[in-house]
């Protein structure tokens, strides 16, 4: 492939997978998993260090994490004008609300040798499945007032579409803002009910540790990979656009991951799943996400508002902090 300014050039995709084959609803998990808290002080039980190390590889095709299994007649998302939502067709489709989470714990300490799992645990219930025009991307709740980070060529040029929750209910979303340049958009929904997951605002990634994908991968809700952070500060030419800052990740991320969170070891959201670089057309194990202060930035800028960031005290305890 050819490159300019050093930064390699490929093709994107900007179409929804569809849900397995054979697979009308997706049923929830629910084993072994715990809402958050939001807003309040968290204890959390400092973790044994754990990584899992991937092969790089020299991959120049790139693909946005929404794969064309169908064909789209949806707009180069790189034609949209940054911080605009042009409008498609509505969602119309009956409205149901998650139950109230209970107020549980964030990480337990008895997985402490489970760093995965208990990152899983903590953050299963703020992740959504996105859904537009029969396809699939994910996202997350990130604070309190129902306003959910995802990519912005999950949502298109749609001004709605439906979450689906971790427990099986949707609701209706509202695209408040895309932002194509540096794939982030914003959407909102009824915050009844929901919970924001903790945001590692501040907090630089370091090269080597542990990272966990959370999303819809090929439609399939609530998957979790995991790996580490291969490298960060990585520039992506993706559609004609060129994406810089980016944290990557041998985490394994497939068409339809796009929007989900990439987490740490403590359960903190530190990027949103965008991209991959692949010479097969599936996960190669080079993984891009924007980071979560890049991503909050954007939001803020839709919003009006910035939630909190989390952080951890001199004891290995999570706490909240003033975003």
């Amino acid at each position: 492939m050819a490159t300019q300014e050093g930064i390699p050039t490929g093709r994107s995709w900007r179409d929804l997978p569809l849900s397995p084959p054979g697979v009308t609803s997706v049923s929830p998990t629910t084993h072994g998993t715990v809402p958050l808290r939001s807003r309040q002080v968290t204890r959390v039980s400092r973790l044994r260090w754990f990584g899992a190390g991937g092969l790089l590889t020299l991959a120049v095709v790139f693909l946005l994490g929404l794969g064309p299994l169908t064909a789209s007649s949806d707009p180069d998302v790189a034609a949209a004008s940054p911080g605009t939502v042009a409008p498609d067709a509505a969602a119309t489709a009956p409205e149901t609300m998650p139950a109230t989470p209970s107020p549980e714990s964030l990480i337990a300490a008895p997985f402490a040798d489970e760093p995965v799992a208990d990152v899983a645990e903590a953050l299963l219930n703020t992740v959504v499945q996105i859904e537009r025009n029969g396809g699939v991307g994910s996202g997350f709740v990130y604070d309190e007032e129902g306003h959910i980070l995802t990519a912005a060529h999950v949502v298109g040029r749609a001004s709605q579409v439906r979450i689906r929750f971790a427990d099986g209910s949707t609701r209706i979303g509202q695209v408040v803002g895309t932002d194509a340049g540096q794939d982030v958009a914003v959407i909102a929904v009824d915050p009844r009910g929901l919970e924001p997951a903790p945001l590692a605002l501040g907090a630089d990634p370091r090269v080597g540790q542990l990272t966990v994908a959370i999303g819809s991968p090929l439609g399939f809700q609530q998957t979790v990979t995991s790996g580490i952070v291969s490298a960060d500060d990585r520039s992506l030419r993706l559609s004609g656009t060129v994406v810089r800052n980016l944290i990557q990740t041998d985490a394994s991320i497939n068409s339809g991951n796009s929007g989900g969170p990439l987490a740490d070891r403590y359960g903190r959201i530190i990027g949103v799943n965008i991209a991959i670089a692949s010479r097969s057309g599936g996960s190669d194990g080079l993984g891009f996400a924007v980071p979560i202060d890049v991503a909050v930035d954007i939001a803020e800028g839709f919003t009006g508002t910035r939630p909190p960031g989390s952080a951890l005290d001199g004891s290995g305890n999570l706490v909240e902090t003033v975003g």
